[in-house]
């Protein structure tokens, strides 16, 4: 049974300007390379693990907070 691939994920603040289709001005980022040097984002880290999981199978995701 192949082992799970190991991926670092690191979160942001996304800072929008405030606007119609806006909730709010702040937001999260998320932001990881897979092991064969693709890069991937996006702003909601359940999508982020549902197309990780799509392209590499089964994934094991570690999420760095990088938010100041």
């Amino acid at each position: 049974m192949p082992e799970p691939v190991k991926i670092v994920v690191y979160r942001t603040t996304l800072v929008r300007l405030p606007g119609r289709y806006t909730r709010s001005a702040f937001g999260n980022h998320y932001e990881c390379t897979g092991p064969d040097g693709r890069r991937f984002t996006n702003t909601s880290l359940t999508t982020l693990r549902d197309v990780l999981k799509r392209r590499y199978g089964k994934v094991n995701v570690s999420v760095v907070d990088q938010r100041a």
